[in-house]
């Protein structure tokens, strides 16, 4: 009989249940958001990284191509030419 008597003595509408999976809720949709911008940022520094290494490899090649091609040249002219590319 206690039981029966609490229940009815308590009037009010619990609303904490609903504010907790709510709580919860909101933090595995910012969890879920984190994940996914960190994938992304990973991806798209190691394709960076990746341009910039072929950019590099392709910056050697056309010195080497540019000192192959040049031997005759005066060391200025080979400079402005050096100083062009970079």
């Amino acid at each position: 009989m206690a039981l029966g008597t609490r229940r009815s003595r308590r009037s009010s509408i619990d609303i904490w249940p609903g504010f907790v999976d709510a709580l919860a809720q909101l933090l595995m949709v910012i969890i879920f958001m984190l994940l996914v911008f960190t994938a992304g940022q990973f991806l798209l520094s190691d394709a960076l990284s990746g341009r910039d290494k072929a950019l590099h490899a392709l910056e050697a090649k056309m010195t080497d191509l540019l000192e192959s091609f040049t031997p005759g040249l005066p060391q200025k002219a080979v400079a402005s030419l050096e100083a062009e590319l970079n």
